[in-house]
């Protein structure tokens, strides 16, 4: 199976940290989990337990923002 996460920012806190300790979760049950998002604090300790992340431009404050739309495709 493979997850892949998408939020705003990988900032230190709130769901950042949360998206963070499940996909290493996920990871250890032999989930193949990847991380979209525009980066922050969390960004090298998610590379540093392997999970994947891709930088995409989708910085707001409103995860169903038209922006983000545009960034997935």
């Amino acid at each position: 199976m493979r997850v892949l996460h998408v939020h705003t920012d990988m900032n230190i806190g709130g769901i950042g940290q949360y998206i963070l300790s499940l996909s290493t979760a996920l990871r250890s049950r032999g989930v193949d989990c990847a991380v979209a998002s525009s980066g922050g604090g969390l960004e090298k300790k998610l590379e540093g337990s392997g999970i994947e992340h891709r930088r995409v431009d989708i910085k707001t404050k409103f995860e169903f923002a038209p922006k983000v739309f545009f960034a997935a495709s």
